[in-house]
């Protein structure tokens, strides 16, 4: 039973990483959309 609660520890844990992975990707996404945004407002001003 000892081997099922490490199995159980490590499970959580990859998924508390799987969700901060998930977050920072989406961070950068709101960066990236944020960039694309200010771009075309750029483009637009120029227009």
């Amino acid at each position: 039973m000892a081997d099922q609660g490490a199995l159980h520890e490590h499970l959580q844990l990859a998924g508390s990483a799987a969700r901060a992975s998930c977050r920072s990707t989406l961070a950068l996404m709101e960066q990236a959309g944020t960039g694309a945004r200010a771009n075309h407002a750029r483009l637009m001003a120029h227009a």
